[in-house]
């Protein structure tokens, strides 16, 4: 279709739309830019430390990772390509692209509630239910992250179905102008808005809030036990957990609580703003803002979250990262050294230690 030859109602032809950019169509996209580079090294940094250090790819370590996976595919298949549309009056992509943007959000979306419903499913179990619980295998796990995924793609699916480029004419005296969007308007439009927020939200946090109230009245009960002895009345079972081991589980159980409260702040404006505009029909501009912004930013902060909460990742992160500067240093001050110059070699044996091999 040429947009540059469509009539208006009035026959006026129609020009394509070219608005006047303010400065949050310049600040937001350099926001979005530093989000996607910090979203990008930091989930990265977390999937690498998962599967490549020695130990640290237990359940809740993997589970951890989908999460970054989760992440990475969200900033690569929807947020850079919706950081050029601040820059432009309107939708620059076809169908293809605006179909992929939204299934790649609702998707990763789904991604992100599930696996933290799960997470904390799993934290039930391990300090509830000490008893009851089977240590389960990474094939069991990598079947659930697969479910996982599957799931939330085969739920995005309805939503796209109905997602294209919508062609909107704005009238102004005897001109007029064309505006394109994405849009995923459908006829069961808010049905599957409905459907997808209590299954994407509602039920997972009356889950996920069920969960740790358990968790939470059993870490009272234990707070100043030095054994504790769970016995099951059923088989005469019994099974006494140090409370060491109940110390690194509540840890976990606060980092996982973390991630789970991180991604309700930053979701629950995106959610709120959907049924507001099934109720409303018109919608708040600074609301919608705000909405988008928190919904980039979870895509970085998980890391960010990790590397506070969690001692060994911040040890594993600041040397990684540590590692890699004082290497790229090393490499640009070799490069830019005179031709001529000395080269001093030191005895590794009698050298003092570097920063970074100070953080282990």
């Amino acid at each position: 279709m040429n947009f540059l030859n469509m009539n208006f109602s009035n026959g006026t032809l129609c020009e394509e739309y070219k608005a006047d950019l303010s400065l949050q169509n310049y600040l937001l996209p350099i926001f979005y830019s530093v989000i996607f580079l910090m979203g990008l090294m930091g989930n990265i940094t977390v999937i690498y430390i998962i599967f490549f250090k020695p130990g640290m790819t237990t359940v809740p370590n993997l589970l951890i990772a989908n999460l970054s996976l989760g992440d990475i595919v969200f900033i690569f298949g929807h947020m850079c390509f919706s950081i050029p549309s601040y820059l432009l009056p309107g939708f620059y992509g076809g169908n293809f692209l605006c179909r992929l943007m939204v299934f790649v959000k609702c998707s990763c979306l789904g991604i992100s509630i599930f696996t933290l419903t799960f997470m904390a499913v799993d934290r039930f179990r391990a300090i509830t239910r000490p008893l009851h619980q089977q240590a389960l295998s990474r094939v069991a796990v990598i079947t659930v992250m697969v479910t996982i995924w599957i799931f939330s793609m085969a739920a995005s699916v309805p939503t796209i179905m109905y997602t294209e480029i919508k062609v909107h004419p704005i009238s102004n005296n005897d001109t007029c102008f064309i505006l394109r969007f994405c849009s995923s308007e459908h006829p069961y439009f808010e049905v599957i808005t409905w459907v997808r927020f209590c299954v994407y939200f509602v039920i997972p946090f009356f889950v996920i809030s069920f969960c740790y109230i358990a968790i939470s009245t059993t870490l009272c009960k234990t707070q100043n036990v030095s054994l504790l002895v769970v016995t099951n009345h059923m088989d005469n079972k019994t099974l006494a957990i140090p409370r060491r081991q109940m110390e690194a589980r509540r840890k976990l159980s606060v980092v996982v609580l973390a991630l789970v409260v991180i991604f309700v702040v930053c979701r629950l404006p995106y959610e709120s703003h959907s049924i507001f505009l099934l109720l409303q029909s018109e919608s708040i501009q600074w609301w919608s803002a705000a909405a988008t912004v928190l919904l980039y930013f979870y895509s970085s902060i998980n890391p960010l979250i990790l590397g506070i909460l969690s001692p060994t990742f911040r040890r594993f992160m600041l040397k990684m990262w540590c590692r890699c500067f004082f290497n790229f240093s090393n490499t640009v001050q070799t490069h830019s050294a005179p031709p001529n110059s000395t080269k001093i070699v030191y005895n590794r044996t009698n050298r003092s230690p570097s920063p970074c091999e100070l953080l282990m």
